[in-house]
């Protein structure tokens, strides 16, 4: 093979050459690591008593890999709940370049046991701004407007058509990497949302 043939733009050859550049990275993902362990106490303490019946489980998990649409990431996923037909799951996420996030996924017995409750408690999720995915996809965590739908935009009728129609409900809160500051307060007052829209509160 002819490495001449492989070209590097400007670019590109000013970042392999910097050692900095993975070095910050590597202390950002170990600083949002370091923050969701906290945060996960916090979490805890919320939701004392509530989710302790049943098989949801409160065991924080936090992940971190390197290739979510090819972009780092870290997860908590606390509490949950996960099989091939029934999930429960509250998920923090950070996405490199993107935005921090709060996500319920529901499916199975725990969307037909919840989906009632929220869609009574649907104004306190359209006044705080939550969306609502509807690409089908479940699997799809990260913000694009043409797949996530504000709530507030939905009119109740075609609200209930979305979630009857999929097998899967997944409501989520976004905010900018800019707001690290407020990552906690953000994350703490939207946990207690989605505690608040499930019924518990």
């Amino acid at each position: 093979m002819d490495a001449a043939k492989i070209q590097f733009s400007a670019d590109e050859l000013r970042l392999v050459a910097d050692e900095g550049v993975i070095l910050t990275k590597n202390r950002v993902i170990e600083k949002v690591s370091g923050f969701f362990g906290l945060l996960a106490n916090s979490y805890g303490t919320l939701s004392a008593e509530i989710f302790s019946a049943g098989d949801i489980r409160k065991h924080p998990k936090i992940s971190r890999g390197e290739n979510y649409k090819g972009l780092p990431y870290v997860i908590l996923d606390y509490p949950t709940h996960f099989t091939k037909d029934d999930i429960f799951a509250i998920r923090t996420m950070f996405l490199w370049g993107n935005d921090f996030s709060i996500t319920l996924h529901l499916k199975g017995r725990y969307k037909a046991l919840f989906e009632n409750a929220l869609f009574e408690n649907a104004a306190l999720l359209k006044q705080h701004g939550w969306h609502m995915q509807v690409s089908g996809d479940e699997w799809q965590h990260h913000y694009a407007p043409a797949t996530h739908a504000p709530i507030a935009g939905i009119v109740p009728h075609d609200l209930h058509a979305i979630v009857k129609d999929m097998p899967f409900m997944k409501l989520a809160f976004y905010f900018s990497l800019q707001q690290w500051e407020e990552a906690e307060q953000k994350f703490t007052e939207s946990f207690f949302n989605i505690i608040r829209a499930l019924g518990f509160r």
